[in-house]
């Protein structure tokens, strides 16, 4: 009895209490409560760290498992020891992680093929196209479209209600690369696109003969010649600003 009643004492609790006593005898009201607090906490940390029974110690009361017992169960809990076993996973068939396994079922249907870097994918991923035409409100297309998001990519020809044509390379639903537009009154462009609007080298053809040839930024006249029906230079452009020769 004697050796049980000393392994349950306390002696952190005993050594607390008798130094805040102290602590409020000889040292006053503020130093009393500084050591009131300090034991407090120290108490709470040591109760926290050490659990509510001893873990260094096995009870006197709990059994100990019989030799090879371990080795045929899939668990075994002896106080607050817990031993799980699971059988080796087949190296033949590795587990796929789960954000590929989700990707996979993502995607399964489309079949698109990883080509990073190329400059013509979306979040990495190069789609398939298909041939598609249509007519919407007017408008009609012919051409090539990713078949995941039914956007025009690829070569194309639309025609918008109003008689304007482009036939050329489309990328998100925009005219981007090279292509030619026709327009009601019969003038064409002829050159490069970018995002919907000419912007490169390109040649502009007015209806009734005059041309510009040069550069394009945004849809404007940037750096180039403008000739007339006949050949003769009328006038230049540099940096988007026009001079009459």
């Amino acid at each position: 009895m004697s050796e049980n009643s000393s392994e349950q004492t306390d002696w952190s609790v005993i050594i607390a209490i008798g130094a805040t006593v102290l602590a409020f005898v000889f040292g006053g009201l503020w130093i009393g409560l500084g050591v009131l607090v300090g034991s407090v906490v120290a108490l709470g940390w040591k109760k926290r760290h050490d659990g509510p029974f001893p873990t260094s110690k096995r009870s006197h009361d709990e059994p100990t498992p019989p030799s090879g017992e371990l080795e045929n169960h899939p668990r075994h809990d002896y106080g607050h020891e817990s031993i799980v076993s699971q059988p080796p996973r087949s190296v033949s068939e590795p587990r796929k992680p789960v954000q590929q396994r989700e990707s996979n079922a993502r995607k399964s249907w489309i079949k698109p093929k990883k080509v990073r870097g190329s400059g013509k994918t979306w979040l990495g991923y190069d789609y398939p196209k298909a041939k598609r035409s249509y007519s919407i409100g007017g408008d009609s297309y012919e051409g090539e479209e990713r078949v995941m998001f039914g956007r025009r990519d690829g070569q194309g020809i639309y025609t918008w209600a109003n008689g304007t044509k482009f036939e050329g390379e489309w990328k998100r639903d925009k005219q981007h690369g090279k292509g030619t537009q026709t327009y009601p009154t019969g003038d064409k462009y002829v050159g490069d696109w970018q995002d919907g609007k000419q912007h490169g080298q390109g040649t502009y053809t007015w209806v009734d003969g005059r041309k510009y040839v040069g550069e394009w930024k945004d849809s404007v006249k940037w750096e180039g010649v403008e000739y007339d029906k006949d050949g003769r230079v009328v006038g230049t452009y540099a940096e988007g600003v026009y001079t009459i020769s």
